[in-house]
């Protein structure tokens, strides 16, 4: 856009909503700072990593205690450390009607430094928008040693934690599988018990991520890992059956029963006790070592064999 009269000018500005707003605001230019991804990424990994650690020698007073023995507490335990140091003190407080604020104070500066914040800002948020003054103060006077006092012990906690702001993701989602582990750990004792000795593992994956099969594969492979099967001994521990003795007259009839010892349930059994005494010669008549990662050969044999035996639903 060119205006090379001070009339065109005008016109080009009250025609332009964008090229007014250009005008006002250009020799801000400057000071406005744009970027493409959030505050928090603007500074360096190691920035985020400082472990800022703090000294917890002030404590043992309460608000009950007569102010005068406090103050002269204080000034006894914090003589060190404010030895040849600048030193600042902070607060954030937010009062009945919801009022925020937090502010700065220093002997050794003229004047305080107060802060109105947002009326939803919690008084943790307050106590460390404070400190922050702070820091940001001691840089700008180029302290060679200054000491922050505060009485906010959540927020010194909360700094003086040393996992990143990037690694919070990971921290929360290492919670969760901690939590995880301990309800799995803890149900299992009552429900579940053989699949989690035998099966369980922690997995951010299922064991059949990797595979090409088919829904009804992954469901049979599933159900009998878990013991979940058509069979006397399944049905029988929910009440679904009298009894869990196989037509045979074997007293229970489980999935081992069925692929390497019944004689009533024979159909497409054979290539199921091919494949174990091939894969697993020490344990020829169970198919639990199979079922630990089940190929997709043995899942075809297991669906085909439950299919034809009507042991599938």
């Amino acid at each position: 856009m060119v205006a090379i009269r001070n009339n065109c000018r005008t016109e080009a500005i009250k025609d332009s909503r964008f090229f007014k707003h250009y005008i006002l605001s250009r020799h801000e230019k400057r000071t406005i700072h744009r970027s493409t991804y959030p505050p928090a990424y603007w500074h360096t990994y190691e920035i985020f990593s400082l472990k800022i650690d703090y000294i917890k020698v002030l404590h043992g007073h309460s608000d009950k205690d007569f102010p005068g023995r406090i103050v002269a507490d204080f000034l006894h335990k914090s003589f060190q450390c404010r030895q040849n140091a600048l030193t600042l003190y902070t607060d954030g407080s937010k009062d009945a009607e919801g009022a925020v604020g937090a502010a700065v104070f220093s002997p050794d500066m003229r004047g305080d430094i107060m802060h109105k914040l947002p009326r939803g800002t919690s008084v943790f948020s307050a106590e460390l928008w404070a400190i922050y003054q702070t820091m940001q103060t001691i840089e700008n006077l180029g302290a060679p040693r200054s000491v922050i006092f505060t009485d906010s012990e959540s927020a010194l906690k909360a700094l003086w934690n040393s996992i990143p702001y990037e690694d919070l993701m990971a921290d929360a989602r290492a919670h969760a599988n901690k939590q995880q582990e301990e309800y799995m750990r803890t149900v299992s004792a009552s429900k579940g018990k053989i699949y989690y000795e035998q099966f369980y593992k922690k997995s951010e994956k299922t064991w059949f991520h990797k595979t090409s099969l088919s829904r009804e594969e992954i469901v049979i492979a599933n159900r009998i890992r878990a013991n979940h099967i058509n069979t006397n001994e399944s049905l029988f521990r929910v009440n679904m059956t009298d009894s869990p003795a196989c037509p045979c007259g074997e007293p229970v009839q489980s999935i081992d029963h069925l692929l390497f010892r019944c004689n009533k349930f024979i159909t497409n059994a054979i290539p199921i006790r091919n494949y174990v005494v091939n894969k697993f010669p020490d344990s020829p008549n169970t198919l639990l070592p199979a079922l630990h990662s089940p190929s997709p050969k043995l899942c075809r044999l297991l669906l085909a064999y439950c299919k034809a035996n009507e042991l599938f639903f």
